[in-house]
């Protein structure tokens, strides 16, 4: 009986229709703001009416849709505390969105980001991530994204996350000579969860280390599970992965 409980259990999650097509892993049931309402961004600038910052703040489940295309300069980071979110970059005309300046950081649930690219560079003389995934997040899920040129860590789905998956995205060329205040910096990925993460079918390319660096939650349970599969680790720097303390 508990074998067959177990099969039934399974099979049910496998059965959760997915985030979108393609989506795998432990994040791809998250509807994101599937049914909600539509926002869209009509202008680069950094906050208020039509701005990326206005429409990933609102409440609600909604749908990110962008009538632009370009860089927005983010004055300050942007926190995701909102949840039932999908960031629809490919909407974007043209060469797309590329967010620089400062992080952006999703610290909630049930989101989906598709096709943005986060470059936030020195600007801010702050120790950035280009992007993130924080604090207490699940069901979230990152596809065709790019996340380069950080102070600290390019892309880190860290904390006390579950359900999360990273696919098919670029991870690389961290600032490594630049200003953190450790000093050489320039890092790819840091993992640290309770609960499943899928990392599959990414570059991580010209990180000195951290390509991913995979823990715990700081040795609290529970405790992750990884599923790394069909990933490139290219041109790494003092060491590939890394270790506690690294």
């Amino acid at each position: 009986m508990r074998s067959l409980l177990t099969v039934i259990a399974c099979s049910c999650c496998y059965s959760a229709v997915p985030a979108f097509p393609g989506a795998e892993g432990f994040g791809s049931a998250t509807p994101g703001g599937r049914g909600g309402k539509v926002i869209f961004v009509s202008n680069l600038n950094d906050a208020g009416p039509g701005s990326f910052r206005e429409a990933v703040s609102a409440k609600g489940p909604r749908i990110v849709v962008f009538r632009i295309s370009g860089l927005i300069t983010l004055k300050t980071s942007i926190n995701i505390t909102e949840p039932y979110l999908t960031v629809a970059g490919q909407t974007a005309p043209g060469d797309g969105i590329c967010i620089r300046g400062n992080e952006v950081s999703i610290r909630t649930h049930d989101v989906i980001v598709r096709y943005v690219r986060f470059r936030p560079g020195d600007i801010s003389q702050g120790e950035p991530d280009a992007a993130d995934i924080m604090a207490d997040s699940h069901d979230v899920i990152l596809d065709h994204c790019s996340a380069t040129w950080s102070i600290d860590e390019d892309l880190s789905p860290s904390g006390g996350i579950r359900d999360v998956t990273v696919q098919w995205s670029l991870i690389a060329e961290g600032l490594n000579y630049s200003i953190h205040h450790k000093g050489p910096h320039g890092y790819g990925s840091l993992v640290r969860a309770i609960g499943g993460v899928s990392l599959h079918h990414n570059l991580w390319a010209h990180n000195t280390a951290r390509n991913p660096r995979l823990g715990d939650n700081y040795g609290k349970p529970p405790y992750p599970l990884f599923d790394v599969r069909n990933n490139v680790m290219y041109d790494y720097g003092k060491i590939c992965s890394g270790w506690t303390g690294d």
